[in-house]
């Protein structure tokens, strides 16, 4: 077997704990990213790794500043997860027969319902307006319910889970991606709606793009979110481009180069 420089694991969990044994048994450097709510106090694996000597990446500013209110001798570094070339939208698809969309898991966290209460509030102004959630989770049943309840089965779709290529193909033919979530780590459904064209409204404080992206705009409120929705509606220009974020190279390149200091 060749020699081990160093172990690199995903999410402070398990994996995280599997690999300080490695770390450990091989006397290497232990890099660990992390991805979402592990950076928050009830993953109890903070404290099980309390006296390590972890090296620590975040996602964005946001997510780190959160590991940082329950760690806060820790200095992580920020690393977004970048796009890679084949899921960038090379052409736009002027042809955007849905209105809205929501790609997201169907869990509490995500706050799904604002999004279909937004289709509500949207209709008396735009009436033809059609809206599709894909994503599963344990919600499903209830946010069908709700679509029902409110009499918008014309005008959303609630579809289960998708495979990526076929979520990635609605966000091509989408003119708004909607994104709800309380909480996020860094919110990547935002990059991949992004580079396939779409304008993105967002309710997330992980997001941390820079404002020279024009085709995102972030609210604090359902107000705002409504108001800029209706904005962007009476809109009819198409947008010229996709706008990239994160390429993955970038990723990569600041990984090589912490893998690097870490080994020397």
């Amino acid at each position: 077997i060749e020699k081990i420089d160093l172990v690199h694991s995903f999410w402070l969990n398990e994996t995280a704990l599997l690999a300080e044994k490695v770390r450990s048994k091989h006397n290497i450097p232990h890099l660990c990213t992390l991805m979402g709510q592990d950076a928050l106090p009830s993953n109890r694996y903070l404290k099980l790794f309390k006296h390590t000597q972890m090296n620590l990446v975040t996602l964005s500013a946001f997510h780190k500043k959160k590991l940082l209110q329950v760690r806060p001798l820790e200095n992580p570094k920020v690393i977004p997860w970048g796009i890679v070339k084949e899921d960038v939208l090379e052409k736009i698809n002027k042809n955007r027969p849905l209105d809205l969309i929501c790609a997201s898991s169907l869990i509490s966290l995500k706050r799904v319902h604002l999004f279909i209460d937004l289709i509500r509030d949207l209709l008396p102004f735009h009436p033809h307006l059609k809206a599709e959630v894909i994503g599963g989770g344990v919600l499903f049943q209830a946010l069908n319910e709700q679509i029902i309840r409110l009499n918008l089965q014309d005008n959303i779709l609630l579809t289960n889970a998708l495979e990526r290529k076929e979520c990635l193909k609605k966000m091509s033919v989408s003119k708004i991606l909607i994104h709800t979530s309380s909480y996020e780590s860094q919110g990547y459904v935002i990059n991949e709606a992004l580079a396939n064209g779409c304008n993105v409204i967002a309710m997330s404080k992980g997001v941390t793009v820079s404002n020279e992206f024009q085709n995102l705009t972030l609210v604090n409120s359902y107000d705002d979110l409504k108001s800029i929705a209706l904005n962007l509606l009476k809109n009819s220009k198409m947008k010229e481009s996709s706008e990239v974020p994160y390429k993955m190279e970038d990723t990569v390149k600041e990984y090589l180069k912490l893998y690097t200091n870490l080994v020397e």
